[in-house]
């Protein structure tokens, strides 16, 4: 009989790979969330306008500036879908790689609002199940 400290504890989304695929597949889809919502971004910085951050205590216009929050928008996305290919695979990093990018989204989500209300509620969510999945546990590098 071995001991429980020997037996790996199962990651909740981990006991089923259909659940883990279609919970890849959401992953996935909310990078393109992210990619699509960078449009807004690179379109002002294009015109000449403006975007308001910080549920409107910041506007930026310049175009540099803009053009940057879009990229960061834009690798957040591409962060997501990286998440997702770790999460199909099933690899074992995956919840210390969705938690550390849900982490990051959300600090770029609350810049972004009101524009991402719905985002920042996304994340959150994320975050709580990489968390509950090992993610920022030293135990769950070692699954």
């Amino acid at each position: 009989m071995s001991s429980p400290a020997a037996v790996p504890r199962q990651r909740r989304l981990g006991a089923s790979p259909a659940v883990m695929r279609v919970f890849a597949v959401l992953l996935g889809l909310h990078g393109v969330a992210h990619l699509a919502g960078t449009s807004d971004s690179f379109t002002k910085a294009a015109d000449g306008g403006s975007v308001d951050y910080l549920a409107g205590a910041w506007t930026l216009s310049d175009p540099t500036l803009l053009c940057a929050v879009g990229v960061v928008g834009a690798l957040m996305g591409a962060a997501f879908v990286f998440a997702a290919a770790m999460t199909w695979q099933r690899r074992p990093q995956w919840p210390h790689v969705l938690a550390a990018v849900s982490a990051l989204s959300l600090v770029v989500v609350v810049v972004a609002l009101w524009s991402s209300v719905v985002g920042v509620v996304i994340d959150v969510v994320l975050l709580a199940v990489a968390v509950g999945a090992g993610g920022f546990s030293r135990a769950g590098a070692h699954r």
